[in-house]
């Protein structure tokens, strides 16, 4: 339960003053489909997935089932969430983009947790964390399964410092998996970027250590790796270096504390969730790639996390 939680603390955010931002319409190119987000009440006893185009209108609700995530397959035919099983554990839900076809994967360990939140390129696989609340010792890291049925468990990462490895993503060709790694005994600083080969080898740290990186998302061209610390969002290339700072654009919104960036599919705009002072809520917001033509998608009045925007549907 203490990673489920990790993970729903992101919506607990503090006050914390940044550039304000200012909202317009937005034009996104037609290979970019609609944006799945996570709406919260009662600290995620009552999550909904919703959809929604880009430009903010046409919202789908897909489920009710979720307690975090939720993310589109490459093709955009399907969502994986966290969800609770039926034991009160944490599984993986996945649903398909119209709503229909919801199941649970089947957690066949008797102890552990195994919470989805990423894919495989090429779909076959889903990207995990697992955690054992009746042995919390057991090493943190990122795994994979299949994503037909969430069995196969393979572990791809160990944390070496009994702290946690945060799901970030494959690169498009599928050689590196970009994640966030903690590590808890730092007193100052304690969480950075790193990669690993998709083999489980050559683990590289690309950050320093920062007191606050949430999120990880490579570019769609595998360019630029986008993250978000201290309550910024940067890009890098994969190997770390030509850091650039992603300056959004200010104005009538008031502060943001924004956070967990990704890019479109197009790789021309990203999408966000961010601490709204003036409303006092957590809302999804996208941008162009250089942080200008800031644009609100939801204002639920609850707190709106976990964005994902998926591919348009293939003619």
């Amino acid at each position: 339960m203490q990673r489920l939680l990790t993970f729903l603390a992101m919506f607990a955010l503090s006050c914390m003053a940044v550039a304000p931002a200012t909202v317009s319409q937005a034009e996104v190119p037609g290979a970019n489909g609609r944006i799945a987000f996570v709406t919260d009440s009662r600290g995620c006893d009552d999550c909904h997935v919703f959809t929604k185009l880009p430009d903010g209108s046409a919202r789908i609700r897909l489920t009710d089932q979720a307690v975090g995530g939720p993310r589109w397959s490459p093709d955009g035919s399907r969502l994986i969430f966290a969800a609770f099983a039926p034991d009160g554990r944490v599984t993986t839900g996945t649903i398909n983009a119209d709503g229909t076809g919801f199941r649970l994967f089947e957690l066949t360990h008797p102890t552990l947790n195994v919470a989805c939140w990423g894919w495989t390129p090429d779909g076959t696989r889903l990207t995990c964390e697992t955690w054992d609340d009746t042995r919390p010792n057991r090493p943190s890291g990122v795994f994979t399964v299949e994503s037909t049925d969430g069995q196969d468990l393979q572990r791809l990462t160990t944390n070496p410092y009994g702290s946690g490895d945060f799901i970030g993503e494959f690169s498009p060709d599928g050689s590196q998996h970009a994640f966030i790694r903690t590590n808890d005994q730092r007193r100052n600083g304690n969480a950075a970027v790193f990669v690993v080969n998709a083999d489980g080898s050559e683990v590289t740290r690309l950050t320093p250590w920062t007191t606050n990186a949430g999120s990880v998302a490579w570019s769609p061209d595998g360019e630029r790796l986008l993250y978000d610390a201290e309550g910024a969002f940067f890009t890098m290339r994969p190997d770390g270096t030509d850091v650039a700072a992603i300056e959004l654009d200010t104005a009538s919104l008031g502060f943001l504390f924004p956070f967990n960036p990704s890019w479109s599919p197009d790789g021309t705009r990203i999408v966000f969730a961010a601490w709204v002072d003036a409303d006092q809520q957590v809302d999804i917001l996208t941008a162009a790639a250089d942080g200008s033509d800031l644009l609100r998608i939801s204002d639920t009045g609850r707190e709106d996390g976990f964005a994902d925007w998926g591919p348009a549907p293939s003619a």
